[in-house]
């Protein structure tokens, strides 16, 4: 289980950052990727059949909270566009914000 879980924090979590932080996520593609975390974690594949052991929503929570800490990947999305957005009306980007203004 720590495992998965490590596996979910640094790979599973990471791969759609780029997308993230530039684009809105639709919620159908939130939903799929929240979907196959929760069953990488309970089963370990994604197409068999098995008894979650704890609520999701408990489970994204942060630490202190009693969660693991995985986060819910629409508030990552929210950050990182807000992220960007502060970037660019600070100056912080550099050569690409002459491309996207």
């Amino acid at each position: 289980m720590a495992g998965r879980i490590c596996l979910i924090k640094s790979v599973l979590n990471s791969l759609p950052l780029y997308y993230l932080s530039i684009f809105t996520m639709p919620k159908g593609i939130t939903k799929a990727i929240s979907s196959i975390n929760r069953c990488f974690l309970w089963k370990g594949i994604l197409n068999s059949h098995g008894i979650c052991k704890v609520a999701w929503h408990k489970v994204i929570q942060s630490k202190p909270l009693g969660g693991l800490g995985l986060g819910f990947i629409h508030s990552k999305n929210l950050a990182l566009m807000f992220k960007w957005l502060w970037n660019l009306d600070k100056g912080v980007v550099g050569g690409w914000q002459e491309l996207i203004l």
